[in-house]
Formats: C-alpha cells, sequence, structure tokens
C-alpha cells in the first residue's frame, strides 16, 4: 500500500534526514512510501486560487502574512490531490513513524 508524505522545503534543521528515516521506516513495514513536494502541489489548477485565499484570509484574521509553514499545511492537500493513483492509500506527516 502506498503512503505519501509532503516535504516542503522550510528550511529546518535535520528536515531531509527526517524524511529519509521516515521512508525508511515505513518501507521497512512493507509500504511504498512516496515523497511529494512543492511542485506537486503547485501544479494543481487551484494552487493559485488557494494561495491569494489563504493569505488574504489569514492577513485579515490574524493582522500578518501568512509563514511558509502555515501555506504549506494547505497546499500539501493539493499536492495529494494531484496524484492519478487508482488505489486506496494513505498520508502521513514525515514525522509519524511506524
Amino acid at each position: 500500500m502506498k503512503i505519501l508524505t509532503y516535504l516542503s522545503n522550510l528550511g529546518w534543521k535535520n528536515q531531509k534526514e527526517m524524511v529519509k528515516i521516515w521512508e525508511s521506516n515505513w518501507k521497512e513495514k512493507g509500504f511504498d512510501p512516496i515523497i511529494l513536494t512543492d511542485s506537486d502541489a503547485d501544479t494543481h489548477p487551484y494552487y493559485q486560487t488557494l494561495k491569494r485565499n489563504m493569505e488574504f484570509s489569514h492577513f485579515r484574521i490574524m493582522k500578518k502574512d501568512l509563514s511558509a509553514y502555515g501555506f504549506s499545511c494547505w497546499a500539501r492537500w493539493l499536492a495529494y490531490a494531484n496524484q492519478d493513483i487508482k488505489e486506496q492509500f494513505y498520508v502521513s506527516d514525515y514525522d509519524v513513524i511506524n
């Protein structure tokens, strides 16, 4: 079974190492891990609309700009939706170890 995660390069320390651990761990348990990135999200037809609306709404409510991390929490769903996977699959944050 496939399991997907979303990696947005946020410049966090050890982020890529954590993703490697995630991938290895899920593979050891018999899953087919797939790592999606920003390029999987930004090709979705609704990406620009989501970005514009989330930035506007966040600023209007919070009175500050939406962070890259904050937007990645929304954009990942477009990356998942953009996949042409015909079978059931799971999604997981890359800090969730099986």
